[in-house]
């Protein structure tokens, strides 16, 4: 707990104040470091008693690693994708524990499946013997699904309605982020 500033720093400098969270994502024995700008942090503090700071990716990387590799009938190993307005995220699993965890801009549908496999190849596995799961915004979604069907036969795309068994949330609007929806169905 009391080195998860330094880490952070360390793994990205920046000379703005900022302030570091911390979450524990116990299902995969993992820990999520994030950090807020120190005005936006000031701000918040000043409006509210009392603050607690969450990370959006939180409940979307439990939600994962709760995707057992046995009750898919596939690899232990598989990757998440993540579309949205500013990219994608990637979430490498092997069985619950999360072994990668990265995120990436995007210009084209097309780069995603550039940053994926390149995550793959780090780790020295096989594009093609890896299950791909792909979630999200729906139109990026269906993209990012073809382009990764070029390369790749396991290509699946997840359904929010499907995934969280037509949770009310999931039927509001499409436009509702899948981080939101899975915080909210979760």
């Amino acid at each position: 707990e009391e080195d998860g500033a330094k880490i952070y720093d360390h793994l990205f400098p920046t000379e703005k104040l900022h302030r570091v969270f911390y979450e524990t994502i116990p299902s995969t024995s993992s820990v999520l470091l994030f950090s807020l700008e120190e005005t936006i942090c000031a701000t918040f503090d000043s409006l509210f008693d009392r603050v607690v700071y969450h990370s959006s990716f939180t409940p979307v990387l439990r939600h994962f690693s709760r995707k057992n590799a046995t009750l898919l009938g596939t690899s232990a190993k598989r990757v998440f994708i993540y579309g949205h307005e500013k990219g994608i995220e990637v979430a490498i699993f092997d069985e619950n524990r999360l072994v990668m965890f990265n995120g990436f801009p995007l210009l084209r549908a097309a780069d995603a499946a550039y940053f994926v496999f390149n995550m793959v190849h780090f780790l020295s596995e096989q594009p093609t013997v890896l299950s791909y799961y792909v979630a999200g915004n729906f139109e990026l979604r269906d993209q990012i699904v073809s382009e990764m069907q070029k390369f790749a036969k396991n290509v699946y795309s997840l359904n929010p309605s499907a995934e969280f068994n037509r949770h009310p949330v999931t039927q509001v609007d499409s436009d509702v982020p899948y981080d939101l929806i899975t915080y909210f169905a979760e």
